[in-house]
């Protein structure tokens, strides 16, 4: 087992934390903006003060980056020390894919109710994407195992939770 230095989750920490914050960047679930539930709860469990909506919109989206990231971090960084892919985190994504896909299937006729056809479309589009984005870097890493296609693995994986998987689909709060 290799040790990797924390500094190597740097760039990809930063894409997770990117993602999360571009999740509820909009003040309504758009298409570059859909709402993925594990950027959309933290803000809401915090008490905001009465501020402008733009002020109260960069403060969730912070707060949305800094709890994707963190999760990122504590969840990614003992397990890429090696060049396979752990098989708890192939577990860990397999199931939170599956209970995607459930999500998906569930809000679908909601999604195209509230938020429209396309936006719904674009939506699914992603968390296929990152779907098959996820399974082609396990077989990149299960055919020539290395920390870099581990470190993406995990990466991919956050940036999907923290963007798009179990998006936003139905009426707003």
């Amino acid at each position: 087992m290799t040790r990797r230095p924390l500094h190597a989750l740097v760039l990809p920490t930063l894409a997770v934390a990117i993602s999360g914050g571009l999740s509820v960047n909009a003040n309504v679930p758009r298409p570059w903006s859909p709402f993925g539930l594990l950027a959309v709860i933290p803000p809401m469990l915090l008490p905001w003060p009465a501020t402008s909506p733009a002020g109260a919109q960069l403060a969730g989206s912070i707060t949305s980056a800094l709890t994707v990231a963190l999760a990122f971090v504590a969840w990614s960084y003992p397990r890429v020390r090696t060049e396979h892919i752990p098989r708890s985190s192939l577990v860990a994504f397999t199931l939170l894919g599956l209970a995607d896909a459930y999500w998906l299937a569930g809000g679908w006729s909601y999604g195209v109710d509230y938020q429209g056809r396309m936006h719904t479309l674009i939506v699914v589009g992603y968390n296929v994407f990152a779907v098959l984005a996820s399974v082609g870097l396990f077989l990149w890493n299960r055919r020539a195992p290395s920390a870099v296609s581990n470190l993406a693995f995990h990466m991919i994986c956050f940036v999907a939770l923290g963007f798009c998987a179990f998006p936003w689909l139905g009426e707003l709060i």
